[in-house]
This record gives C-alpha cells, sequence and structure tokens, in this order.
C-alpha cells in the first residue's frame, strides 16, 4: 500500500510534516486497516516509483493532482510495507515520537 504525504506550506502543516519525519526516521510503524492493525514499515518513493504511485492517487482522487499543480516542489510518497509482525495496541494508543 503506497500513501501520498501532502504537507501544505503553511504554518498550520507543521504537525503534518513532522508527523512525515518521524514516519521517515522511525519507519516501523502499526497502522488501522478498518477493523486490523497493522504492522508495517515506511519507504519513501522516489523517480519513477513515486511518480507511478503519485499518478495511481490522482487517478483514484483527483484533487491530489491539483496539489502538485499549485507547487513547484515534488509532493512526497512513502510505501507501507506489511512486515507480518504483531498488530499490537491500535496506533492511537502509542505515544507519538516528535523530533526535537
Amino acid at each position: 500500500m503506497t500513501a501520498i504525504w501532502y504537507s501544505p506550506q503553511r504554518p498550520a502543516a507543521t504537525a503534518i510534516q513532522t508527523r512525515y519525519y518521524n514516519l521517515l526516521a522511525y519507519p516501523e510503524v502499526r497502522i488501522e486497516v478498518g477493523d486490523d492493525v497493522v504492522a508495517v514499515r515506511a519507504v519513501e518513493l522516489s523517480g519513477a516509483e513515486r511518480d507511478a504511485a503519485f499518478t495511481e492517487q490522482a487517478r483514484r482522487h483527483p484533487g491530489f493532482a491539483g496539489y502538485q499543480r499549485k507547487t513547484h516542489r515534488v509532493i512526497s510518497a512513502v510505501t507501507l510495507i506489511p512486515t507480518g509482525g504483531e498488530g499490537g495496541p491500535a496506533p492511537a494508543d502509542r505515544t507519538e515520537r516528535t523530533s526535537s
């Protein structure tokens, strides 16, 4: 599964940017998929892989193409690879790590 990480360039986006950098720093996470908790590893995509993922996301959700048209920077894409590990408690039960 691939997540497109859109982080607007405005002060309110700071929390979104912090979560993105935390995900890259601590890529072994648990996510909720419906009622299930799945252990995954986050890997940032680049080049052709990123472009293909973004194109597919924009096809499914056309608003994403609009985000890219409004900025000169490349919007990040992260793939979430199931690790087969135990899901454990839901992500909301985990203390979020923040950068210092």
